[in-house]
């Protein structure tokens, strides 16, 4: 069950992957904080009215260490004097990993956020969104050899999730 949901989710990307391609595309890197990201750097290729992006979160000091892939769609009217839409629905998938001297924790969450782009120059911003995080899976490993593995319900576990970034786009 897990590697077919991995085959699925591997084939979305690179479906959007290709459109992004094939269309009118611009590349963004960002830093920034999120739940559950946690602080981030990412970049992002965006098409005519899509996104396609990738993170790598960690906490200085920590054992704690995040990977995040996102698909964005914007909506709306573009703004006055600019070419981009401003705002964008996104989701993203993050896996979360944190290591203790007896045990190594991985989650994973989807989240579910809506968003607004603020231009402070042509080229950087600032991207704020929130919205909702779902857990859907859970790995804990004891270090003595044992591990449980748990597919949540969707429902199971739900808590805000939320993006500040400051961007500069190419």
């Amino acid at each position: 069950m897990k590697a077919r949901i991995h085959r699925i989710f591997v084939c979305l990307l690179t479906y959007f992957g290709l459109i992004l391609i094939t269309s009118g595309q611009e590349w963004e890197v960002s830093a920034g904080i999120g739940l559950p990201e946690v602080p981030n750097v990412s970049g992002r290729l965006y098409g005519n009215d899509v996104t396609l992006g990738a993170g790598y979160g960690f906490v200085p000091g920590n054992d704690l260490r995040t990977i995040n892939v996102d698909f964005g769609v914007f909506y709306g009217k573009p703004a006055k004097n600019a070419e981009a839409r401003k705002s964008v629905g996104r989701l993203v998938f993050t896996h979360y990993r944190e290591e203790t001297n007896s045990r190594i924790f991985n989650y994973s969450y989807l989240a579910v956020r809506a968003g607004r782009k603020y231009f402070f120059s042509e080229h950087i911003g600032l991207n704020l969104e929130g919205g909702l995080a779902f857990k859907v899976g859970e790995n804990i490993i004891n270090k003595d050899g044992s591990n449980s593995f748990n597919l949540i319900t969707v429902f199971d576990n739900v808590f805000p999730a939320a993006s500040l970034k400051f961007f500069y786009r190419f």
